[in-house]
């Protein structure tokens, strides 16, 4: 997939949230990427799922091994199923607890033929029924971006790209992070802003430096 694919696909469900549309291939999940006759992993019949790369298992921290993913996750190819669940287990430390408000998260490594991202679902309640009251995507892509600050937060290599209510785009060093409004009471600068604000920005710009 090229590279303006991939960002079509990223952006189109913004305009597909204020309609109310959903858009098919684009984002929620990896059923599509299976090859024929190959079930979703934990499946019954499911093959047994493929080992990390050596060059990631050989990192010795979650967050290296998240970012060392990420950086893979972007070149042609396609990842192997451990490296999604590794993916998907150690951005959770980078999410703040939302159960107190009724709310869950939900994460999906999505494997692309190129240009990987995680999918990141803030859900109003628990199970892939609820309503989804926000997503966000993180992605690599490097940019060459000035550092700025965050609410009085000093974060290097950050900068921000935002429509009021509509969607802003976070550059945290060599990541990008999309959040997008799905509830009404989302749809307004001030509470992208303080969702996007929840987050470990600090933590996740260490990662897009490689995460160290």
């Amino acid at each position: 997939m090229k590279r303006t694919d991939v960002l079509a696909c990223l952006l189109v469900p913004v305009f597909a949230t204020s309609v109310g549309l959903g858009i098919a291939g684009c984002g929620d999940r990896r059923a599509a990427d299976l090859e024929p006759g190959v079930e979703a992993a934990g499946e019954p019949g499911a093959a047994e799922e493929e080992p990390l790369p050596a060059a990631v298992a050989a990192l010795a921290s979650p967050d290296e091994r998240l970012a060392a993913i990420l950086v893979l996750g972007d070149e042609p190819g396609r990842l192997p199923s451990a490296a999604w669940r590794e993916a998907e287990s150690a951005l959770a430390s980078y999410l703040p607890s939302v159960t107190a408000e009724g709310l869950s998260w939900r994460v999906i490594y999505t494997d692309l033929p190129a240009g990987d991202f995680l999918a990141i679902d803030l859900l109003e309640g628990e199970g892939d029924l609820a309503p989804r009251r926000a997503w966000l995507h993180l992605l690599y892509r490097p940019a060459p971006f000035p550092d700025e600050r965050f609410d009085g937060r000093p974060i290097r290599g950050f900068s921000t790209v935002e429509v009021p209510g509509r969607y802003l785009r976070v550059q945290l060093g060599e990541l990008e992070l999309l959040a997008v409004p799905d509830a009404a009471a989302m749809r307004t600068e001030a509470a992208l802003r303080e969702l996007v604000g929840r987050l470990d920005l600090e933590g996740l710009a260490r990662l897009g430096e490689g995460g160290t």
